[in-house]
């Protein structure tokens, strides 16, 4: 069984290049296509750029860039519909052609149940991200008999403290040792 939800993650410090607000208050600029001398203008409402997939906060989406998209698509993560054009949803930042998230509440790694809610971004048991596939993940997640035998300890990456569990379910940083 998974261990109990952590405590709320303290804030993180912003991305140097956040905005504040909100993106329904206005079309705001994707400082990642901006750096690399585009336009950068994303529509009001867009909580991702449609174009490479920043987030409207400034954090960088880490996914490879689809191949081009050539027409109107679905996204299979939020069900949203994008243009041609658009490698990436506006409204989650999943890429074009991602499979589907697995269902709620199961890790797509290892297959443990995982809470589901804001506070779990990581799967406890092998570290992969809330929401994702990841087929290596397997080889990652150790069996236990009881959480109990990992202990508790302070997560490394962002400081939270992490009761009986192999990955920080905040950050996805794996216990040391």
């Amino acid at each position: 069984a998974a261990p109990a939800a952590p405590a709320p993650a303290a804030a993180a410090p912003a991305p140097a290049n956040a905005k504040a607000g909100s993106p329904d208050d206005a079309d705001w600029v994707c400082t990642g296509c901006a750096a690399r001398g585009e336009d950068g203008t994303v529509p009001k409402g867009f909580k991702f750029c449609p174009i490479c997939g920043d987030s409207f906060h400034g954090t960088p989406n880490p996914k490879a860039k689809p191949p081009a998209v050539a027409e109107e698509w679905q996204c299979e993560g939020c069900g949203e519909v994008s243009i041609a054009g658009w490698y990436y949803c506006f409204e989650c930042g999943r890429p074009h052609g991602a499979p589907k998230p697995p269902p709620p509440g199961e890790c797509g790694g290892c297959g443990e149940y995982v809470p589901e809610g804001d506070l779990w971004k990581f799967c406890w048991n092998c570290g992969t991200a809330t929401g994702e596939w990841d087929s290596g993940a397997k080889g990652r997640a150790a069996r236990f008999e009881t959480n109990e035998e990992l202990g508790d300890w302070t997560c490394h990456g962002c400081r939270e403290e992490v009761a009986g569990t192999r990955y920080c379910p905040c950050c996805g940083a794996q216990k040391p040792g």
